[in-house]
């Protein structure tokens, strides 16, 4: 079945203004085409004739055509498309004259994110009900849909890494406080499918965000408890995180059916791990990193199982050795592939999916070396070599040892050696030792 997504024009004089509406949303993961934008009213009226946008973000205030004139001249000659003002000004007349002359809604500059959200969800209503025929409007709503799934998916996910990043505690007000009230004993079990990694988050709502919306369908379905909270961890693609208030024996069971189910309906293989019980929302990313650390040290990434984090967990003594096993792994990624410019902190802790600080803390006390540094001991060592050879320019060194940039390989290197990449190539810093 096609699904439509909905093009976007955005008309403003000023090019800030544009390029903040350009990079405000991930407009793709909301079901979204971003046109280029129109650089003022008379290019949007062209625009509009020859592309037929079906959304129109147009600036009151623009020269040779004005914003309000746009949406007078186009809202009846172009029924199918809705138009949305937007102005810098708090100003009634101006809100009074674009909604009389046609526009759904207004925005005032700056924009948040929420709100555009907001106005375009209000868009996307608007055109399912112009549609004229049923599965127009069936693949707005779905849109809709997918749109307030991802948005809540991003909140839980944000609880989860802002929550286990935190070293103050844990202010619980508003909604994480009426969280805190509902899910006041619960387990949390963490689904985690690899094949799905690295699409979903980059994908259109009916690209894998459908496969993402039907996997969680199907586990909101098979988790019986009479509180569940079902979510697809928007940092890690293939995970899938359900909190309930069913027993960890209950669950378990469920969790082998839900495998299965799973499995015939993606393809995909996916494993369960099962954390304790936890009493306080609070603690919500304890249960999590619990969770993730017992999949790390799980038989097989591939295979199709389910584990309960208190089994791989047994002792303190376990769990240290399992980071200490993983410190290892990326020590050893990180000697044998010290040449890949995006190399850091982050991208390692999504490779060996350890939760970014934690891992950091974990290096620094296993290695002696926080991780940037020992990355940067490692280029800069072989650069020496590649320098002493000397059958390559400086610059071509930089590239090979992961420095795009030769002026910041320079600095960093000076900084590492007390000397210069070009006065250790002459032989004068041959017997220099790396700064520790």
């Amino acid at each position: 079945m096609s699904h439509k997504s909905y093009s976007v024009l955005a008309a403003d004089d000023e090019y800030w203004a544009r390029e903040n509406l350009r990079s405000l949303i991930d407009w793709g993961k909301h079901g979204f085409v971003f046109l280029e934008p129109a650089s003022d009213g008379a290019d949007a009226l062209r625009r509009i004739e020859s592309e037929k946008p079906d959304i129109v973000i147009s600036d009151v205030n623009m020269p040779y055509v004005s914003g309000t004139e746009l949406i007078e001249k186009c809202v009846e000659k172009f029924p199918g498309t809705v138009f949305i003002a937007l102005s810098g000004y708090d100003d009634y007349h101006f809100v009074r004259s674009t909604l009389v002359g046609g526009a759904i809604d207004y925005l005032l500059k700056p924009i948040s994110e929420a709100e555009l959200v907001t106005v375009l969800g209000k868009a996307v209503d608007r055109l399912a009900n112009r549609g004229a025929d049923a599965q127009n409007r069936s693949d707005a709503l779905e849109l809709k849909r997918q749109a307030s799934m991802l948005a809540l998916d991003q909140e839980y996910s944000t609880y989860l890494k802002s929550i286990s990043e935190s070293d103050s505690p844990v202010d619980l007000t508003g909604r994480l406080a009426d969280y805190e009230l509902e899910y006041s004993g619960y387990a949390l079990a963490l689904f985690n499918a690899p094949g799905l990694s690295g699409g979903a988050n980059a994908a259109a709502p009916f690209g894998d965000g459908q496969a993402v919306c039907a996997i969680k369908d199907i586990i909101e379905r098979e988790a019986i408890g009479s509180k569940r909270l079902v979510f697809h961890n928007t940092h890690k693609a293939g995970e899938f995180i359900l909190i309930t208030d069913m027993r960890i024996h209950q669950l378990k069971e469920a969790c082998r059916a839900l495998l299965l189910k799973l499995f015939h309906a993606t393809d995909l293989t996916f494993s369960a791990v099962i954390s304790r019980y936890y009493y306080s929302f609070a603690s919500l990313s304890k249960a999590y990193n619990e969770a993730a650390l017992a999949l790390l040290c799980g038989p097989s990434a591939n295979k199709s199982m389910v584990i309960l984090a208190a089994d791989r967990d047994a002792s303190i003594n376990l769990a240290r050795a399992t980071i200490d096993s993983v410190v290892d792994q990326v020590c050893k990624y990180i000697d044998e592939n010290y040449f890949e410019d995006d190399l850091s902190l982050s991208i390692l802790s999504d490779r060996f999916h350890v939760e970014s600080s934690y891992l950091s803390r974990a290096f620094k006390k296993s290695t002696g070396v926080n991780l940037t540094f020992y990355i940067t001991q490692k280029r800069v060592a072989h650069a020496k070599e590649y320098l002493a050879d000397g059958l390559l320019s400086i610059k071509e060194i930089s590239q090979l040892v992961g420095y795009g940039d030769y002026a910041y390989f320079s600095r960093i290197f000076r900084k590492m050696t007390g000397v210069s990449p070009k006065y250790y190539s002459d032989g004068k810093g041959a017997n220099v030792s790396e700064v520790t």
